[in-house]
């Protein structure tokens, strides 16, 4: 009987990759038994090409994307199983996109990927909730309505040059959002690998971190030196954004296996972002960067993806203080429901956090921040001569 080398190759690789035995807690073991109940990730779904984008939400649970597939899922914990909560999620096919914004022939990623935190609003006297979605395929930032998963653009254009494509975002406010903007959504399927063939495709001419105010449709460049900003969030203690850079080996100055998370400090009407330091981990495991992550606020701490696995960042100490070896790549971690939700490797990971040390502490930015939700700094426009 003929032996299909390839797949066998494939599967034994899959289920290596999804062992548990694979996995390997070093560093700071009393920080992480802190933090979660368990020192190993229990997969809960498979089967996917690139999850992404995991964010937990009041109305829907747990929702995430899939760059690849084009395809949004929602977690059902009653079938603990995956569902397809929308198809073609990153705006392609044509049939979500108005001229002008066709998604390019042969596109590596065209599905959605980054989600912002969910925003209740009535429409139609009945109660609802909208999120923000970066779409890869469409390379713009859309919203949507959780509820009739309708989606309506944000911004895909700034000064007359499309977006790169929005990878990751954050909600300031009801209509403000941060979010980054890096070149892999100019990937393509045969030439599917980080590049600066990317680059040169680019009409903006680097990857930036923009604010975007919807209320006044106004965009703003906040960082524009980072060479693949990917992940971020927004830290209320200090009025910090936090953003990682996604080194894979595209530049001499950007190696494979280096991990990035670069600290700003938020101007009060939060359109400046002003550099204060990087925090920096490197592991001789190549596979993996630093992508996503979330802010744990009892902690200070980020859950990050980080080069071969999961990475605890302390914000006070400055470094990786503890990481669990996935034996792969991770590329997105949220917390909800008692969970750590982890995305890489082709599957759902979970890991039960710590009941004595919650983790949704965290209120919306706006509210955090002393005195903008009252005055609406946050909400005002950039004075003309705002400096980048």
């Amino acid at each position: 009987m003929a032996i299909n080398r390839r797949g066998l190759l494939l599967a034994l690789s899959a289920l290596l990759r999804h062992a548990f035995c694979a996995m390997e807690l070093v560093g700071d073991e009393a920080k992480w038994d802190a933090i979660f109940a368990s020192r190993e990730a229990e997969l809960v779904a498979s089967g996917f090409q690139w999850p992404e984008g995991p964010r937990w939400t009041k109305s829907k649970g747990l929702l995430f994307s899939d760059t690849i597939s084009g395809k949004m899922y929602r977690w059902d914990e009653a079938t603990k199983s995956a569902v397809v909560f929308l198809d073609d999620a990153g705006g392609c096919p044509k049939a979500n996109l108005v001229e002008g914004y066709e998604c390019a022939a042969g596109q590596a990623e065209p599905g959605p990927n980054g989600l912002s935190r969910e925003y209740p609003y009535v429409k139609k006297r009945k109660p609802s909730h909208n999120i923000a979605v970066c779409q890869h395929g469409a390379r713009r930032l859309a919203q949507m309505d959780l509820n009739s998963r309708e989606m309506t653009e944000l911004v895909a254009y700034v000064d007359g040059k499309r977006l790169n494509g929005p990878n990751d975002v954050a909600r300031v406010g009801a209509h403000d959002f941060i979010f980054t903007d890096p070149y892999y959504a100019l990937l393509e399927q045969d030439r599917f690998y980080d590049h600066v063939y990317t680059e040169e495709k680019s009409e903006l001419g680097f990857a930036g971190v923009w604010r975007h105010d919807a209320f006044e449709n106004v965009t703003r460049a906040l960082v524009d030196d980072l060479e693949r900003p990917n992940g971020l969030a927004l830290i209320p203690r200090g009025d910090q954004l936090v953003v990682s850079d996604c080194c894979q080996g595209a530049t001499p100055t950007c190696p494979a296996g280096e991990a990035r998370w670069n600290v700003y400090d938020l101007s009060r009407d939060l359109w400046r972002a002003t550099f204060v330091r990087r925090i920096e981990h490197a592991d001789d495991v190549k596979e993996g960067c630093a992508d996503g992550f979330v802010y744990h606020a009892w902690f200070h701490v980020l859950l990050a993806s980080c080069p071969g696995g999961l990475c605890v960042v302390g914000l006070d100490e400055g470094a990786v203080i503890a990481k669990l070896r996935f034996g792969g790549s991770v590329a997105n971690v949220e917390l909800g429901g008692g969970y750590a939700w982890i995305t890489g490797n082709g599957g759902l990971y979970r890991i039960k956090l710590n009941d004595e040390k919650p983790a949704d502490v965290v209120k919306p930015f706006a509210e955090s921040l002393q005195g903008r939700a009252e005055t609406g700094a946050h909400l005002r426009p950039p004075p003309p001569s705002a400096e980048l």
